[in-house]
């Protein structure tokens, strides 16, 4: 509750009080002209101020309440009842303070309709705004999701792509060497043929290697340099 809430709850409380008290005072003053006990006439007082009292907290909590439910059928009866406990007051006191206070007592209660009227069209705002937010907040997280599955769609495509372009494009071949009948390479140097030659000198140091026929180490070193003077006049040296 806000502090608005209590405020009138204490005012449909306090604010009847006054036209309790006038209407008890007036209760109590005609018993006391009766041939009664003094006591009597304070308890008879009382009794009906506080029965009013209750009458018009009640009343004006029914209607309060059936109005701010849209029961308007028992908030029309909560208002009847509220127009005769007005009228019997007024009626009584007619001519003193005690009327004008009677006649405040229903705009209390009128007052305390508006304002849990309004603190209900209040809390019903801002409901509908948390759910307005809370939609638009998951409006957002779906769209995120959305960019981020259509981004790795993207992505898997391009690479799908760039696989398939790989596979398409054709495969060098190795180079051949150039053999002899035999299928092996001569054993002297100035038996090689120019082509082979310079096969052998494109090729790396352990691919010579696997090509060459068995020979001395000194003799291998020789050819290693004959064909890495070979590669470098063709501008490509293996090293």
């Amino acid at each position: 509750m806000t502090r608005y809430d209590y405020l009138s709850l204490v005012a449909m409380i306090a604010v009847p009080l006054a036209p309790a008290f006038f209407f008890g005072h007036m209760v109590y003053t005609a018993v006391a002209m009766l041939p009664a006990p003094a006591w009597l006439a304070i308890i008879i007082g009382v009794a009906a101020a506080v029965g009013l009292e209750l009458v018009g907290i009640l009343a004006g909590h029914v209607a309060n309440t059936a109005w701010t439910v849209k029961d308007y059928g028992r908030a029309a009866l909560g208002a009847l009842v509220m127009v005769v406990y007005v009228a019997i007051g007024v009626v009584e006191l007619w001519g003193s303070i005690g009327a004008v206070m009677f006649l405040i007592a229903p705009l209390v209660y009128l007052l305390a309709a508006l304002q849990e009227g309004l603190h209900t069209a209040v809390n019903q705002q801002v409901a509908e705004t948390a759910v307005s937010r809370q939609q638009e907040q998951e409006e957002r997280r779906q769209q995120r999701e959305h960019e981020q599955r259509m981004e790795l769609e993207r992505l898997r495509l391009a690479h799908d792509e760039k696989l398939a372009r790989i596979a398409a494009k054709p495969q060098p071949q190795p180079r051949q060497i150039a053999r002899q009948d035999t299928g092996n390479l001569p054993h002297d140097w100035r038996q090689l043929t120019g082509q082979q030659r310079r096969d052998l000198a494109h090729l790396t140091r352990e691919g010579r290697e696997a090509l060459m026929p068995e020979l001395s180490e000194r003799a291998r070193r020789d050819w290693h340099n004959r064909l890495d003077e070979i590669a470098a006049q063709n501008g490509s040296y293996v090293g």
